[in-house]
């Protein structure tokens, strides 16, 4: 894929998806990573304070949806009618 399918690609994704992938954007390929880097950019969603106030929020949400998960497991294996 060319650099302008990337960014097509991009331009699509809600803001919350394109800060998620930069999380993660070693694991991009240069022309994706110079495509995102791009949209961030266009977006004014590519400063510091964003990035980091966008990773605690995740680090948040995926400790939320953990104990959750936990919570629900918990009560799947607790007889019906007791506790």
């Amino acid at each position: 894929m060319l650099v302008e399918d990337y960014a097509k690609t991009h331009e699509i994704k809600t803001g919350d998806e394109l800060l998620r992938l930069s999380l993660d954007s070693q694991q991009l390929i240069p022309e994706a990573a110079f495509a995102l880097t791009n949209e961030l950019s266009r977006r004014g969603i590519d400063n510091p304070e964003t990035l980091h106030a966008f990773r605690e929020e995740e680090k948040q949400r995926k400790h939320f949806f953990a104990k959750a998960l936990l919570l629900y497991a918990d009560c799947a294996t607790e007889p019906m009618g007791q506790g």
